[in-house]
């Protein structure tokens, strides 16, 4: 049952893990099976920033099946499909998402996991590079940020999300929102469907940085579906490293 992973593996259902853990295993058998064809360069995909601005960069763990669609021939960006979270996730009920954590340890615990039940696998962890100044032109009203897991806001989105519930009510004004950041939640979505308020989340629900019981909570970058054209237009996707 992998103790190592305790935490990370308590964040899913076993039904998810094994639904996922297939998926893997499945498109490292069709890249098998397509060798013969010529692999794109897994480079960044955009130019290298110059230094005049200041960068924020988050990272998500993905399979090598998978992440290859996401560059053409010449290695630049051509599809970021591969990388949404279907819903519900934590901070949507109805539509996909894209979800990235600043922190680089979450995604390397998250990385060793998909290695671990795919150990013939690769796993890669991509990179996305965003410049500070061009979040900071978005628009208020589409962001919402500092969600920490003991605020009350925080648990009412994500209760509300893992339902696959709608926004309603004093949640309707974030229907809009493109951009979140806010701690990652865990457990499965059956357990928040049991809970009778957002009141029933407690720390067991939050998903932390390490296995180490004295781990920080960990920190998400949500982009919308809405959202995906900033990424497109802003974003520098790169692969740092293999599993």
């Amino acid at each position: 049952m992998d103790p190592e992973f305790k935490h990370l593996r308590l964040a899913q259902s076993a039904r998810f893990w094994a639904k996922d853990t297939l998926e893997m295993r499945y498109a490292w058998l069709q890249r098998c099976a397509n060798q013969s064809t010529t692999i794109p360069s897994l480079q960044s995909s955009t130019a290298e920033n110059d230094g005049q601005a200041p960068e924020n960069i988050p990272h998500e763990a993905n399979h090598l099946g998978r992440a290859h669609r996401l560059f053409d021939e010449n290695g630049a960006f051509d599809c970021i499909k591969d990388l949404r979270s279907p819903a519900p996730s934590d901070f949507t009920g109805h539509s996909s998402a894209l979800y990235f954590s600043p922190e680089i340890e979450v995604a390397q615990l998250e990385g060793a996991y998909a290695k671990r039940r795919a150990s013939r696998s690769s796993i890669v962890l991509i990179q996305i590079t965003i410049p500070v100044d061009e979040i900071d032109k978005l628009p208020d009203e589409e962001v919402l940020s500092g969600l920490h897991w003991t605020d009350l806001l925080w648990k009412q989105l994500v209760w509300s999300s893992r339902r696959g519930e709608i926004m309603s009510g004093d949640l309707r004004k974030y229907r809009g929102v493109t951009f979140i950041i806010g701690t990652k939640a865990r457990l499965p979505n059956a357990a928040y469907s049991k809970m009778e308020s957002p009141g029933d989340i407690k720390k067991d629900c939050v998903y932390m940085v390490t296995e180490k019981f004295e781990s920080p909570s960990a920190i998400q970058w949500m982009f919308s579906a809405e959202g995906e054209e900033f990424l497109r237009d802003h974003g520098s996707f790169k692969v740092v490293s293999y599993f």
